[in-house]
């Protein structure tokens, strides 16, 4: 009976770390993303994931999504790079958004071509992410 019982809880608690994870994560970008400024900072440094974010929700596909990902891998490193000086990849949002920023990374490699839905999802929440630090970079420098 013990081992059944230890089974079992090696089976869920994966499960439950995964679900906690991703909730937190959706819960971060929807509440505290701030849109006006991640837009300000998207035109002031060129950053593409507002016309990802766009090709994305459009119905007519016109930019592969090698390209769209590609672009917002330039965006991400443009971004990290700006962060780290400013101390951008402290505390636990960040780390958890840069974490399922990488994850989503993975997911879309392994989706790209076999479940298109599924790497549009990824890459929509890739854009997301990117949303989120270019409007925290935004408050970060203007506080600085």
């Amino acid at each position: 009976m013990a081992i059944a019982v230890s089974i079992l809880i090696l089976i869920i608690a994966p499960i439950l770390f995964a679900y906690w994870f991703r909730y937190t994560c959706l819960l971060v970008l929807q509440s505290r993303c701030d849109e006006r400024r991640a837009a300000a900072v998207a035109a002031t440094i060129r950053l593409n994931f507002a016309d990802v974010q766009k090709s994305l929700g459009s119905s007519l596909q016109t930019t592969p999504l090698d390209r769209l990902h590609q672009m917002l891998e330039d965006d991400y490193q443009t971004l990290t790079d700006l962060l780290k000086p400013l101390g951008g990849t402290e505390g636990l949002d960040r780390r958890l958004l840069l974490l399922n920023y990488q994850l989503m990374r993975r997911w879309y490699s392994i989706c790209r071509t076999i479940f298109p839905e599924q790497s549009r999802a990824a890459l929509a929440e890739m854009a997301r992410i990117l949303q989120f630090l270019a409007g925290d970079f935004g408050q970060r420098a203007s506080a600085n």
